[in-house]
Order: C-alpha cells, then sequence, then structure tokens
C-alpha cells in the first residue's frame, strides 16, 4: 500500500502508539480523555467534540470533556437515560450519525446547534463490562457526513476511552477503600494488629500502641509476640488455637476467639479478648493476619465489683433473715417457755428485722427503677417547714437516742417538687444521720430560700463521728459503703441523688472526721407557675 492511504494507516498507528502510552503513564481522567478527544478531533477533521458520562446515581450524563464550544453553556444542557438524542444513545448503545443535526427529528436541542452551526454529527457510546457508562459526540460545521470508516475509528477511540474511565473509576474505589480503611483503624477503641505471613508486625492502630506502651516505629518489622508477649512457653493456649498469630496461621483456620495476657513495656500484663483473621494470596498461603485485641481490664474489674456487691447484698440481707429466722425458731419450739415480756420483745426484734430486710429491699427495688428511667414524678406546690415537722414527729420513734430538731425560717418555703420523693430523701438522710451519731447527739434539720435561680436548700447536720475526705467524692455511688459504715447495701444516698437530680436540685456534703457531717440538697422554688422538673 502506497500513497496517501499509506500514510493515513502510517499516521493512525502512531496515534494508536501514542493513545496506548498515554493510558500507561497518566491516571487522570479528564486529561486522558482530553487527549483522546483531540486525537479523534484531528483525526477525523471534527470542529467540536463532547464527552458526556453518566453520574454516579446514574440519572443525568453531565459533560465531562468539551472542544470547540462554549463549555458553559453545554453543561447547562442536561440529559437523563432515554432523553434526547443524547439519552436514547446512552441505553440503545447504537452508533447514530446525521448530515444535518439542525433539521434532524431526533435531536432535542435543534435550537443550541443552530445558535453554534453544528451540521453534521457522529456519536457512539461508552461501555463499562457492557452498561452504558457516556456518549461521546463529534460534529461539524459543514454538511459533509461521517463515514464508515470514521465511525469505526471514533468507536475504537471510545473503546479507549471507556478503559479510561473504568481505570479512574476503580482507582478511586480504592482509594476511597483504603482511606476509609485506615480512618476505620485509627478510630477503632480496639487495638488492631497486622502480621505478615512471617510473623512480622505490619501496622498496628494508635488503641493498640496505648495497650502495649509500644509505637508503631518500634514495633515495625519485629516479630509479633516480642511485642505482645505471646510466647507459648509463658501463655496458656486455648486447645487447638495456638496464641502466637504466625502458628496460628498454621492452623488451617480462618478466624478464631480466645482470651489471654499481652505483656507491656512496663512488664505488667493486661487481659484481652484476641480475634484472629487470615488474608490469603492467589495460591492460598497466609499474606496476613490480623488480630484485634479487646481490653478486658474494665470488664474484669466490674466482674470482681458485681461479685464483690452481690456477696455484700447477700450477706447483709441474710442477717435480719437470720435473725427473724432464729427468734421464729425459739418462739416456735414447744421445749422454750417464754413469759409475756420476753415474747414480746422477741417479736419486736423480728418486727425490726423485717423492717430492715424491707428497706434493703425498697433500696434494691428503687435503685433497679432509677436506672431504668422509671420513676414517675408528681411534682407540686408544697410547704418545707410542714413536711419536716411531720417527717420529724413521725422518725423520732427511728432515732430514741438522738435529739432531731427543725430549724426553719418563720417565712414560709414552698417548693414545687414530688413530695413523697422529697420525703424518701429526708428519711434516707436521717437514717444516714441516726446511724453514724453518737447516743444524746442532736440532728438538726435546717432550711432557707435562695435566688438566682429561687430555690429552697436544707441541711441535714449530725454530731457524728464525720466521714474522711478520700470517701467525700464517692459517697453518692451506687453501692459505695466506708469502712465505718459496712451495714446496708450502700444504695441509700445514691437513691437520694439520684431523686433530687431527678426533681431538678442538686445534693452535696461537708464534713469532717470527729466533727460530724451536712448534707444539704436544693430543689426548685414554687414560683407562680409549674417549672418543668426531669422524670
Amino acid at each position: 500500500m502506497t500513497g496517501p492511504a499509506a500514510e493515513r494507516q502510517k499516521l493512525l498507528a502512531q496515534m494508536f502508539r501514542q493513545v496506548g502510552e498515554a493510558l500507561v503513564s497518566n491516571l487522570n481522567l479528564r486529561d486522558l480523555l482530553g487527549f483522546l478527544v483531540d486525537q479523534a478531533m484531528e483525526s477525523l477533521e471534527a470542529d467540536v467534540a463532547i464527552v458526556r458520562l453518566l453520574d454516579r446515581p446514574g440519572e443525568h450524563l453531565e459533560v465531562e470533556v468539551a472542544r470547540g464550544a462554549p463549555e458553559d453553556m453545554v453543561r447547562q444542557v442536561r440529559f437523563q437515560p432515554g432523553e434526547g438524542l443524547a439519552g436514547r444513545l446512552l441505553l440503545d448503545g447504537t452508533p447514530v450519525r446525521g448530515a444535518n443535526l439542525q433539521q434532524d427529528p431526533r435531536a432535542s436541542q435543534r435550537t443550541l446547534a443552530r445558535r453554534l452551526g453544528w451540521k453534521s454529527f457522529v456519536a457512539v457510546a461508552l461501555h463499562l463490562h457492557r452498561q452504558p457508562i457516556g456518549v461521546w459526540f463529534l460534529f461539524r460545521k459543514r454538511r459533509q457526513p461521517f463515514t464508515d470508516d470514521e465511525l469505526s475509528l471514533l468507536s475504537a477511540l471510545a473503546d479507549y476511552a471507556s478503559l479510561a474511565v473504568e481505570r479512574s473509576w476503580l482507582l478511586h474505589t480504592i482509594v476511597r477503600e483504603k482511606h476509609e480503611s485506615e480512618t476505620l483503624l485509627q478510630a477503632s477503641a480496639n487495638g488492631v494488629l497486622v502480621v505478615d505471613g512471617h510473623g512480622h508486625v505490619v501496622t498496628m492502630n494508635p488503641a493498640l500502641e496505648r495497650l502495649t506502651g509500644r509505637s508503631l516505629r518500634e514495633a515495625w518489622g519485629q516479630p509479633c509476640c516480642d511485642i505482645l508477649g505471646c510466647e507459648p512457653a509463658r501463655q496458656a493456649e486455648t486447645p487447638g488455637i495456638p496464641v502466637c498469630p504466625l502458628k496460628f496461621g498454621k492452623t488451617g483456620k480462618d478466624r478464631a476467639f480466645l482470651e489471654y495476657e499481652i505483656l507491656t513495656r512496663e512488664g505488667s500484663s493486661v487481659p484481652v479478648e484476641a480475634s484472629y483473621g487470615l488474608i490469603r494470596d492467589e495460591q492460598g498461603e497466609v499474606d496476613r493476619i490480623i488480630v484485634v485485641f479487646r481490653d478486658l481490664s474494665h470488664q474484669k474489674k466490674l466482674d470482681r465489683q458485681r461479685a464483690e456487691i452481690i456477696g455484700n447484698v447477700s450477706h447483709e440481707l441474710r442477717t435480719p433473715l437470720a435473725l427473724i429466722k432464729g427468734y421464729a425458731t425459739t418462739l416456735l419450739s414447744p421445749t422454750v417457755s417464754l413469759n409475756e415480756r420476753e415474747a414480746r420483745r422477741f417479736l419486736r426484734n423480728v418486727s425490726m428485722a423485717a423492717d430492715r430486710l424491707g428497706r434493703m429491699i425498697d433500696d434494691l427495688l428503687w435503685a433497679s427503677r432509677l436506672d431504668m428511667d422509671e420513676v414517675a414524678l408528681r411534682p407540686k406546690s408544697f410547704d418545707l417547714e410542714h413536711m419536716v415537722q411531720q417527717v420529724l414527729a413521725w422518725f423520732q420513734p427511728h432515732a430514741q437516742e438522738c435529739h432531731l430538731v427543725a430549724d426553719l425560717p418563720t417565712e414560709s418555703l414552698p417548693i414545687w417538687a414530688d413530695p413523697e420523693r422529697v420525703e424518701q430523701v429526708l428519711v434516707n438522710l436521717l437514717t444516714n444521720a441516726v446511724k453514724y451519731s453518737l447516743p444524746g447527739s442532736t440532728i438538726t434539720v435546717r432550711g432557707q430560700s435562695l435566688a438566682n435561680p429561687p430555690r429552697i436548700v436544707v441541711h441535714v447536720s449530725d454530731e457524728g463521728t464525720g466521714i474522711a475526705a478520700k470517701h467525700l467524692p464517692h459517697l453518692f455511688d451506687r453501692f459505695y459503703r466506708t469502712e465505718a459504715g459496712q451495714e446496708g447495701v450502700g444504695l441509700g444516698l445514691y437513691i437520694c441523688k439520684r431523686l433530687v437530680e431527678a426533681m431538678g436540685g442538686e445534693i452535696w456534703v461537708v464534713s469532717e472526721v470527729g466533727e460530724g457531717s451536712t448534707f444539704s440538697f436544693t430543689l426548685p422554688a414554687e414560683s407562680g407557675s409549674a417549672a418543668p422538673v426531669a422524670s
């Protein structure tokens, strides 16, 4: 072949070689499409080229590259799949040609074509895995139809364009997933370790750095067992599941869970739950081992506290039960003869033990209801002075060795709260005061008004043994008991705090050893309108 045809074949071969080099060396989609469009316009003597790609939701064809036409103008024209010449081409996939776009009945933008002088045209669809992803139009400003050979050349270049789009989208997906994985790794509260098939550390996240006390910089490339201290010689292994990640990788299992302890830089042991996962290569060999560590220290501490609490509660419940059982057994014994005075003393002790048992059960039930937010408050306006007098009169028989005194102002102290719950708080605080007061001492209940915001403060003061400073921050914690307060289950002050806060107030304590204690709490003052109260 000689002459113009041979020269054209030479030029086409050179163009496709340049296209191949561009696909290999350039990863920018817009640059690659622009290069392909420029080659097509030069080879096919086109005046205008427009490449539209389907947006990722798949709702519209958006302009990706425009040559020879005002880009702002063509971007304003949008097509949905099936709409206009471009939209129908996207769905049909069959290339289209025409001699004059300005008069073609298939075109919906004939006015724009007349304004810009577009006449003959050719268009092909871009596909990705046989799914349409875009369209490519070429226009001439003269009535010179595109030939079959020119259509074939454009179709070939469109295949390269589809390849460029696929590679760009694939790269975007890989980068996004990589960033997502890195973000999850960095943000995870659990420690994550990645080792290679030889057991060397590839990466670890900040949570594992904090857990082990070792940084990724010093751990990278080191044997994982040197970092975690999981040598089988010092670790008890679960049957069939080695602790060492490398040995686990040779068991043939892809996933496993076990508990053991890892060693920190300081030499201390941290209980963890470890989950192992394998990543295999194309030959099925272990390429990466991912180990996720969950720190069990807090859970173990809670388990110990829970066991201690259950033990304490069981012991406290057993004490009044033992008293009731003992006295009842004595009263029922046919061999024991008691006079009326002794029998009444036994029954009084049984009643007191039953009351104590009932209070402990009530405290447990109230703590459970408060924890589950199942306490319904019924606030209303009432006078504090009247309630305090009623509570002290009722409580005096329970505090026979102490003097109960009310020190209240002469003016009214109107409160907006639930009166039953306020009474419960007062009784709990008085019970606590009596427990730590010496015989003959005085327990005083005081009240006063405060402003900004308007509220009433109540003080319950005793002259008892006082409380050591180390206990003060924890007094209102659930199940907390001081060394001197081993009686009871440690819920009274916790219930007081939760009830006072639910009614919109605060509670606190001031105490010194040997100087007694003052428990104080505030409640909203009644101001003529119902203030909101938490429930």
